[in-house]
Formats: C-alpha cells, structure tokens, sequence
C-alpha cells in the first residue's frame, strides 16, 4: 500500500510540474518575443551607424577591400586666430585617404580622385581654418571626420571613404 501510495503522489507532482512549466512557457514567450525584436532593432540601428565601415553580414573591410590613395605635394594653412590673437599655420607633408573598394563610387573616385586634388586641398584648407591652434591638438578626431565628410561630399556624397591620414601634421 505504501508503494501506491507514494507512485501516486510523485505522479501528482509530476503532472503538475507539467501545468506550471506549461504556464510559465505561455506567460514568457511573448515577453521573449518583444525583446528579441528591441534587440533586433538596437542592432540594425548600430549597423546603420556604422555605414562604410561595414556591409551586411560580412564584418569588418580587409584589407584587401581596401585602397589607399595619397595625394601628391604638402598642403600649407591659416588656422583660426586663438586666444593669443597671433597668426597660427598648419602644415602636412602628405595626405592619404583611405577607399573602400567595394562601394559602389569607388570606380568613379579612383578615376577622378587625382584630378580632384585641388578641390581636396581647398576643402582640408578650409576644415583646418575652422580651428585654432589649440583645438587642433585637441579635435583631431572630429577635424578627420569633417575633411571626410567635406571631400565625401565633394564627390556627390560618395560611400568609399573609411579614412584621412595626415602624415607629420605640424602646427604653429
């Protein structure tokens, strides 16, 4: 008797085991399902941010999707009078941008890149003499971004540039 008895209650909890895990499925799903779509949404949001710098699903550029083009000649500047109220210049030996060759107007920047230096150099002129020798030192970041979008622009917005590299940057 004692072993019915104890079959019967392991039977009992058994079953109901079963109706408080089936509750618990039904009450969780649907939460699960919003977070997997704010996930989802969080992320397409960071790919967006990310624009050139990534395609879809491939991850990062390699470098060999990768074309470095460096313009001839160095480029002399004005920077904008600082609180000293002196003249203050900048200078860069060379400049090199950085393509994605994937982009669909990489073919039309590679062929037209080097007829465009003069553009570019009025562009990164114009960049740097927005900023004052102490913000030079301090932007260089946001002074790489404005001469990419500014050249980007140049170009009818074109999506093949991932970088500026300014190379022996001096400023006085």
């Amino acid at each position: 008797m004692k072993k019915n008895i104890t079959s019967i209650i392991i039977m009992a909890l058994l079953g109901l085991n079963v109706v408080l895990t089936s509750i618990i499925l039904f009450a969780m799903v649907p939460s699960l399902n919003k977070v997997n779509t704010l996930v989802t949404k969080v992320s397409n949001a960071v790919d967006l941010d990310l624009g050139n710098l990534q395609e879809a699903g491939t991850g990062e550029l390699t470098i060999a999707d990768k074309t470095v083009y460096t313009m001839t000649g160095s480029l002399n500047g004005m920077l904008k009078s600082g609180t000293d109220g002196k003249m203050h210049y900048v200078a860069i030996d060379s400049i090199a941008f950085t393509l994605n060759n994937k982009a669909q107007s990489f073919g039309d920047v590679n062929t037209n890149i080097a007829s465009y230096e003069t553009n570019i150099n009025d562009v990164i002129t114009g960049v740097f003499g927005e900023y004052s020798i102490d913000q030079v030192a301090a932007k260089q970041d946001e002074i790489k971004q404005k001469v990419m979008e500014g050249v980007s622009h140049l170009f009818s917005k074109a999506d093949c540039f991932v970088d500026v590299t300014f190379s022996n940057l001096r400023y006085q």
